[in-house]
Protein backbone atom coordinates (compact mmCIF):
# COMPACT_ATOMS: atom_id res chain seq x y z
CA UNK A 1 0.00 0.00 0.00
CA UNK A 2 1.42 3.34 -1.10
CA UNK A 3 1.89 5.77 1.78
CA UNK A 4 1.78 9.56 1.48
CA UNK A 5 4.77 11.80 2.20
CA UNK A 6 2.77 13.76 4.76
CA UNK A 7 4.39 14.12 8.18
CA UNK A 8 1.99 14.08 11.13
CA UNK A 9 2.96 15.87 14.36
CA UNK A 10 1.12 13.98 17.13
CA UNK A 11 1.85 16.64 19.76
CA UNK A 12 0.56 19.61 17.74
CA UNK A 13 -1.85 17.42 15.73
CA UNK A 14 -0.73 19.06 12.48
CA UNK A 15 0.12 17.77 9.01
CA UNK A 16 3.03 18.96 6.84
CA UNK A 17 4.03 18.11 3.27
CA UNK A 18 7.45 19.33 2.12
CA UNK A 19 7.25 22.20 4.61
CA UNK A 20 3.67 23.19 3.76
CA UNK A 21 1.06 22.91 6.51
CA UNK A 22 -2.04 20.98 5.45
CA UNK A 23 -5.50 21.10 7.01
CA UNK A 24 -7.40 18.21 8.53
CA UNK A 25 -10.93 17.45 7.35
CA UNK A 26 -12.81 17.26 10.68
CA UNK A 27 -12.93 21.02 11.18
CA UNK A 28 -13.00 22.02 7.52
CA UNK A 29 -14.57 19.85 4.81
CA UNK A 30 -17.02 17.87 6.94
CA UNK A 31 -18.67 20.89 8.66
CA UNK A 32 -18.70 22.66 5.28
CA UNK A 33 -20.80 19.76 3.98
CA UNK A 34 -23.18 19.23 6.90
CA UNK A 35 -22.64 22.11 9.34
CA UNK A 36 -21.19 22.05 12.85
CA UNK A 37 -22.32 18.82 14.52
CA UNK A 38 -21.90 19.71 18.20
CA UNK A 39 -22.27 23.50 18.24
CA UNK A 40 -25.01 23.34 20.91
CA UNK A 41 -23.45 20.60 23.06
CA UNK A 42 -21.92 22.04 26.27
CA UNK A 43 -18.18 21.57 26.80
CA UNK A 44 -18.88 19.71 30.04
CA UNK A 45 -20.26 16.86 27.90
CA UNK A 46 -18.34 17.33 24.65
CA UNK A 47 -14.78 17.49 26.05
CA UNK A 48 -14.96 14.27 28.15
CA UNK A 49 -16.57 12.45 25.20
CA UNK A 50 -13.78 13.60 22.87
CA UNK A 51 -11.10 12.57 25.36
CA UNK A 52 -12.72 9.15 25.73
CA UNK A 53 -12.79 8.72 21.95
CA UNK A 54 -9.10 9.65 21.65
CA UNK A 55 -8.17 7.18 24.37
CA UNK A 56 -10.05 4.31 22.70
CA UNK A 57 -8.48 5.15 19.32
CA UNK A 58 -5.04 5.15 20.91
CA UNK A 59 -5.62 1.78 22.57
CA UNK A 60 -6.78 0.17 19.34
CA UNK A 61 -3.85 1.64 17.39
CA UNK A 62 -1.43 0.29 20.01
CA UNK A 63 -3.06 -3.15 19.88
CA UNK A 64 -3.01 -3.36 16.07
CA UNK A 65 0.70 -2.55 16.19
CA UNK A 66 1.35 -5.44 18.55
CA UNK A 67 1.15 -3.86 22.00
CA UNK A 68 -1.35 -4.39 24.82
CA UNK A 69 -2.58 -1.19 26.50
CA UNK A 70 -2.44 -1.02 30.27
CA UNK A 71 -5.71 -0.33 32.16
CA UNK A 72 -7.79 -0.67 28.96
CA UNK A 73 -11.27 0.81 28.50
CA UNK A 74 -14.39 -1.33 28.18
CA UNK A 75 -14.60 -0.24 24.56
CA UNK A 76 -11.14 -1.62 23.84
CA UNK A 77 -11.95 -4.92 25.57
CA UNK A 78 -15.07 -5.21 23.40
CA UNK A 79 -13.05 -4.37 20.28
CA UNK A 80 -10.38 -6.96 21.06
CA UNK A 81 -12.95 -9.72 21.57
CA UNK A 82 -14.76 -8.71 18.36
CA UNK A 83 -11.52 -8.65 16.36
CA UNK A 84 -10.39 -12.05 17.67
CA UNK A 85 -13.80 -13.58 16.91
CA UNK A 86 -13.89 -12.18 13.37
CA UNK A 87 -11.78 -13.22 10.40
CA UNK A 88 -10.85 -9.60 9.59
CA UNK A 89 -7.12 -8.95 9.28
CA UNK A 90 -6.01 -5.33 9.46
CA UNK A 91 -2.94 -4.31 7.48
CA UNK A 92 -2.85 -0.58 8.31
CA UNK A 93 -3.70 1.51 11.37
CA UNK A 94 -3.94 5.33 11.50
CA UNK A 95 -2.92 5.41 7.84
CA UNK A 96 -2.38 9.01 6.64
CA UNK A 97 -3.97 9.95 3.31
CA UNK A 98 -3.91 13.29 1.51
CA UNK A 99 -4.76 15.16 -1.66
CA UNK A 100 -1.07 16.23 -1.53
CA UNK A 101 -2.09 19.86 -1.79
CA UNK A 102 -4.44 21.13 0.91
CA UNK A 103 -5.72 18.37 3.19
CA UNK A 104 -4.62 15.27 5.08
CA UNK A 105 -6.34 12.89 7.48
CA UNK A 106 -5.80 9.45 9.06
CA UNK A 107 -7.85 6.34 8.28
CA UNK A 108 -8.43 4.42 11.51
CA UNK A 109 -7.74 1.05 9.87
CA UNK A 110 -7.60 -0.79 6.53
CA UNK A 111 -8.04 -4.54 6.16
CA UNK A 112 -6.45 -6.94 3.66
CA UNK A 113 -9.47 -6.60 1.36
CA UNK A 114 -8.93 -2.83 1.10
CA UNK A 115 -11.96 -1.96 3.25
CA UNK A 116 -11.69 1.27 5.26
CA UNK A 117 -12.76 1.45 8.93
CA UNK A 118 -13.54 4.19 11.40
CA UNK A 119 -13.96 3.60 15.15
CA UNK A 120 -16.81 5.54 16.79
CA UNK A 121 -17.62 5.85 20.50
CA UNK A 122 -20.42 8.42 20.15
CA UNK A 123 -23.85 7.75 21.66
CA UNK A 124 -25.37 7.34 18.20
CA UNK A 125 -23.78 7.03 14.76
CA UNK A 126 -24.06 10.11 12.54
CA UNK A 127 -24.29 8.27 9.23
CA UNK A 128 -24.14 11.38 7.06
CA UNK A 129 -21.00 12.66 8.75
CA UNK A 130 -19.44 9.19 8.53
CA UNK A 131 -20.31 8.98 4.85
CA UNK A 132 -18.47 12.22 4.14
CA UNK A 133 -15.52 11.37 6.36
CA UNK A 134 -14.88 7.93 4.90
CA UNK A 135 -15.69 9.03 1.33
CA UNK A 136 -13.05 11.77 1.57
CA UNK A 137 -10.59 9.23 3.01
CA UNK A 138 -11.37 6.82 0.17
CA UNK A 139 -10.89 9.54 -2.45
CA UNK A 140 -7.52 10.59 -0.98
CA UNK A 141 -6.41 6.96 -0.67
CA UNK A 142 -7.17 6.36 -4.34
CA UNK A 143 -5.25 9.52 -5.28
CA UNK A 144 -2.25 7.83 -3.64
CA UNK A 145 -2.71 4.86 -5.97
CA UNK A 146 -4.43 2.51 -3.52
CA UNK A 147 -7.53 0.46 -4.14
CA UNK A 148 -10.61 0.99 -1.95
CA UNK A 149 -13.38 -1.55 -1.51
CA UNK A 150 -16.05 -0.90 1.13
CA UNK A 151 -16.42 1.63 3.97
CA UNK A 152 -17.29 0.61 7.53
CA UNK A 153 -17.89 2.17 10.93
CA UNK A 154 -17.43 0.10 14.08
CA UNK A 155 -19.66 1.46 16.84
CA UNK A 156 -18.12 0.90 20.28
CA UNK A 157 -20.27 1.55 23.35
CA UNK A 158 -18.94 0.26 26.67
CA UNK A 159 -18.89 -3.49 27.12
CA UNK A 160 -21.61 -4.03 24.52
CA UNK A 161 -20.74 -6.04 21.43
CA UNK A 162 -19.49 -3.64 18.72
CA UNK A 163 -21.84 -2.93 15.85
CA UNK A 164 -20.26 -3.02 12.38
CA UNK A 165 -22.13 -0.77 9.93
CA UNK A 166 -21.40 -0.43 6.22
CA UNK A 167 -21.27 3.23 5.22
CA UNK A 168 -22.53 4.61 1.91
CA UNK A 169 -19.84 6.23 -0.21
CA UNK A 170 -20.25 9.65 -1.81
CA UNK A 171 -19.20 9.90 -5.46
CA UNK A 172 -15.69 11.26 -6.03
CA UNK A 173 -17.24 14.02 -8.14
CA UNK A 174 -19.22 15.19 -5.11
CA UNK A 175 -16.13 15.10 -2.86
CA UNK A 176 -14.23 17.16 -5.45
CA UNK A 177 -17.05 19.71 -5.62
CA UNK A 178 -17.10 19.99 -1.81
CA UNK A 179 -13.36 20.68 -1.79
CA UNK A 180 -13.73 23.33 -4.51
CA UNK A 181 -16.56 25.04 -2.60
CA UNK A 182 -14.52 25.10 0.61
CA UNK A 183 -11.37 26.45 -1.05
CA UNK A 184 -13.37 29.12 -2.90
CA UNK A 185 -15.28 30.04 0.29
CA UNK A 186 -18.58 29.16 -1.38
CA UNK A 187 -21.52 27.39 0.27
CA UNK A 188 -21.90 23.72 -0.58
CA UNK A 189 -25.32 22.52 -1.73
CA UNK A 190 -25.64 18.76 -2.09
CA UNK A 191 -26.40 18.00 -5.73
CA UNK A 192 -27.63 14.54 -4.73
CA UNK A 193 -31.17 15.91 -4.49
CA UNK A 194 -33.57 14.33 -2.02
CA UNK A 195 -37.16 13.50 -2.81
CA UNK A 196 -39.86 14.06 -0.18
CA UNK A 197 -39.67 10.52 1.20
CA UNK A 198 -35.89 10.66 1.56
CA UNK A 199 -36.09 14.13 3.14
CA UNK A 200 -38.63 12.95 5.70
CA UNK A 201 -36.50 9.91 6.52
CA UNK A 202 -33.46 12.14 6.99
CA UNK A 203 -35.35 14.60 9.18
CA UNK A 204 -36.58 11.69 11.31
CA UNK A 205 -33.04 10.35 11.67
CA UNK A 206 -31.64 13.76 12.68
CA UNK A 207 -34.48 14.55 15.10
CA UNK A 208 -34.14 11.14 16.75
CA UNK A 209 -30.40 11.71 17.11
CA UNK A 210 -30.99 15.11 18.76
CA UNK A 211 -33.54 13.62 21.18
CA UNK A 212 -31.11 10.88 22.18
CA UNK A 213 -28.22 13.34 22.65
CA UNK A 214 -30.42 15.67 24.73
CA UNK A 215 -31.55 12.71 26.83
CA UNK A 216 -27.97 11.70 27.50
CA UNK A 217 -27.07 15.32 28.31
CA UNK A 218 -29.87 15.44 30.93
CA UNK A 219 -28.61 12.20 32.46
CA UNK A 220 -25.06 13.56 32.73
CA UNK A 221 -26.38 16.81 34.19
CA UNK A 222 -28.35 14.92 36.85
CA UNK A 223 -25.27 12.84 37.75
CA UNK A 224 -23.18 16.01 37.97
CA UNK A 225 -25.74 17.61 40.30
CA UNK A 226 -25.69 14.54 42.56
CA UNK A 227 -21.90 14.58 42.76
CA UNK A 228 -21.90 18.35 43.34
CA UNK A 229 -24.33 18.01 46.25
CA UNK A 230 -22.14 15.29 47.76
CA UNK A 231 -18.98 17.41 47.42
CA UNK A 232 -20.73 20.48 48.82
CA UNK A 233 -21.75 18.61 51.99
CA UNK A 234 -18.24 17.17 52.40
CA UNK A 235 -16.64 20.61 52.01
CA UNK A 236 -19.14 22.25 54.39
CA UNK A 237 -18.48 19.63 57.06
CA UNK A 238 -14.71 20.03 56.64
CA UNK A 239 -14.81 23.83 56.42
CA UNK A 240 -13.06 23.75 53.05
CA UNK A 241 -13.87 26.48 50.52
CA UNK A 242 -11.65 25.33 47.65
CA UNK A 243 -9.38 22.49 46.59
CA UNK A 244 -7.59 21.44 43.41
CA UNK A 245 -6.52 18.31 41.58
CA UNK A 246 -4.43 18.00 38.42
CA UNK A 247 -7.54 18.32 36.27
CA UNK A 248 -10.07 20.27 38.34
CA UNK A 249 -10.42 23.19 40.72
CA UNK A 250 -13.48 23.10 43.00
CA UNK A 251 -14.68 26.28 44.73
CA UNK A 252 -17.63 26.44 47.11
CA UNK A 253 -19.57 29.63 46.42
CA UNK A 254 -21.40 30.76 49.57
CA UNK A 255 -25.10 31.66 49.52
CA UNK A 256 -25.88 35.30 48.68
CA UNK A 257 -28.80 37.61 48.02
CA UNK A 258 -29.70 39.00 44.62
CA UNK A 259 -32.32 41.44 43.38
CA UNK A 260 -34.35 40.78 40.24
CA UNK A 261 -37.08 42.70 38.43
CA UNK A 262 -40.55 41.15 38.82
CA UNK A 263 -42.18 42.06 35.52
CA UNK A 264 -45.20 39.85 36.26
CA UNK A 265 -45.99 41.78 39.47
CA UNK A 266 -45.65 45.12 37.67
CA UNK A 267 -48.06 43.95 34.99
CA UNK A 268 -50.60 42.95 37.65
CA UNK A 269 -50.29 46.16 39.73
CA UNK A 270 -49.84 48.72 36.93
CA UNK A 271 -51.18 47.26 33.65
CA UNK A 272 -51.44 50.70 31.97
CA UNK A 273 -47.77 51.44 32.58
CA UNK A 274 -46.67 47.97 31.48
CA UNK A 275 -48.75 48.29 28.31
CA UNK A 276 -46.77 51.39 27.36
CA UNK A 277 -43.56 49.35 27.14
CA UNK A 278 -44.88 46.30 25.32
CA UNK A 279 -42.90 45.39 22.22
CA UNK A 280 -44.32 43.46 19.26
CA UNK A 281 -42.08 41.23 17.15
CA UNK A 282 -42.68 38.72 14.37
CA UNK A 283 -41.85 35.08 15.01
CA UNK A 284 -40.42 33.04 12.17
CA UNK A 285 -42.46 30.01 11.20
CA UNK A 286 -40.96 26.54 11.68
CA UNK A 287 -41.58 22.82 11.36
CA UNK A 288 -42.69 21.12 14.57
CA UNK A 289 -41.38 17.55 14.71
CA UNK A 290 -42.80 14.84 16.97
CA UNK A 291 -41.11 11.44 17.16
CA UNK A 292 -43.86 8.79 17.22
CA UNK A 293 -41.73 5.67 17.72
Amino acid sequence: MKASNVIFDEVEHTYHLYGKKLQGITGTLIPHAIGQKYADVPDSILVPAMEKGKRVHGEIEMYLKGFEPSDPTDEFRAFKKWQLDSDIKFIQSEFIVSDNENFATPIDAIDEENNLYDWKTTYVLDLESLSWQLSICAYFNELQGNKVNKLYALHLRGIDEPNLVEIERKPNSEVQRLIECYLNDEPYVNSLALNNEEALAKIYELEKMLVEIESEAKRYKALKEQMSEFLTKQMEQSGVKTFETEKLKVTRVLPSETTTFDAKALLADMPELAEKYNKTSVRKGYLKLTIKN
